[in-house]
């Protein structure tokens, strides 16, 4: 049984990496978004605070991905993003003539979209209706009646809301999950054959050995 803190270790391994790999892409996902929000060209004096402020974390959220060796170090690349979605709606409003927007969670259905701006109901296809944190554009379309624009995010072999899931960490909490049920299923399937193979009457489990040997030596099948 020595073959089994080995596999064990090489399979935590590849969990870790692969786990790294799917919160950069998060990640650089979310960066890429934000910079198109961000490349609108100067906002005006009254904006340029929280103008530089979103850049600025912008940057130090891209520094924190390069420098990352593990998933728990893109985790740190998350709330840079929402408190520079903060700065940049807030510059947006200023130069615009609008109040300076509270500071409120992100959007329920895609956290791209800023911070939220009202708690409006929402049917979800499956469940009791909620009122849940939405941004001014989802807002608008529930008021419509149409559906908000949610983000998919890809969980094992699927791809499902991220309301349904969380943020990085919960993606990879969901990811684990199901690579737990892989193992404990890989574990299953080994014990199973090699109870198999070591049962009586089996080659290695002997007891009924000799007759198939002697069967097989008598000549009396047919080829």
């Amino acid at each position: 049984m020595g073959w089994w803190p080995f596999t064990r270790r090489r399979a935590l391994g590849r969990e870790a990496l692969d786990r790294w790999r799917t919160a950069r892409k998060l990640a650089s996902s979310d960066l890429t978004d934000l910079g198109e929000h961000l490349a609108v060209g100067a906002l005006g004096h009254a904006a340029s605070h929280h103008q530089s402020s979103a850049v600025d974390l912008y940057e130090r959220a891209q520094e924190v991905l390069r420098s990352s060796t593990t998933a728990e170090d893109v985790f740190a690349v998350e709330p840079l993003l929402v408190e520079a979605r903060y700065h940049l709606a807030a510059a947006l409003a200023l130069s615009a003539g609008e109040p300076l927007p509270d500071r409120r969670e992100p959007c329920f259905f895609d956290s791209r979209h800023g911070p939220s701006v009202s708690h409006e109901l929402w049917s979800p296809p499956v469940g009791d209706s909620r009122r849940v944190s939405v941004c001014s554009d989802d807002a608008g379309r529930l008021s419509a009646g149409t559906q908000p624009l949610t983000r998919m995010v890809r969980v094992g072999d699927r791809y499902v809301p991220v309301h349904e899931v969380g943020g990085y960490q919960a993606v990879l909490d969901h990811d684990r999950g199901l690579f737990d049920d892989q193992q404990a299923s890989y574990r299953s399937s080994r014990r199973q054959a090699q109870t198999e193979l070591w049962a009586p009457g089996t080659r290695f489990g002997g007891g009924g050995g000799g007759d198939g040997g002697a069967s097989s030596n008598s000549g009396s099948g047919s080829l």
